[in-house]
């Protein structure tokens, strides 16, 4: 059922995302826990929380110069882990 779930979630999520998202770009690398989609656009993590009403706006969570990519959301819910080069090689973060 969760695999379901999150399947659906993420085919409604990037279906839609330009029409409900005020957020041009390319979209990569989504994560889904729960009611939350994180996902990598312009070098920063964003987040939509799916459980909210009509229109969806997506909330830049990171803004450092480096990259940030690869996240994935802890089972929980409470951390999201990526990956990211701000001191040289790559490096996972939470």
């Amino acid at each position: 059922m969760p695999i379901r779930r999150s399947v659906l979630a993420l085919i409604l999520f990037f279906a839609g995302i330009n029409a409900i998202v005020a957020l041009d770009g390319y979209y990569r690398y989504p994560s889904v826990g729960n009611d939350t989609v994180v996902f990598s656009a312009e070098g920063d993590l964003f987040a939509v929380n799916l459980g909210q009403e009509m229109p969806l706006a997506a909330v830049r969570l990171t803004t450092h110069p480096g990259d940030e990519d690869h996240a994935a959301i802890s089972p929980d819910g409470t951390t999201i882990a990526f990956t990211a080069s701000y001191e040289g090689p790559r490096e996972v973060y939470t």
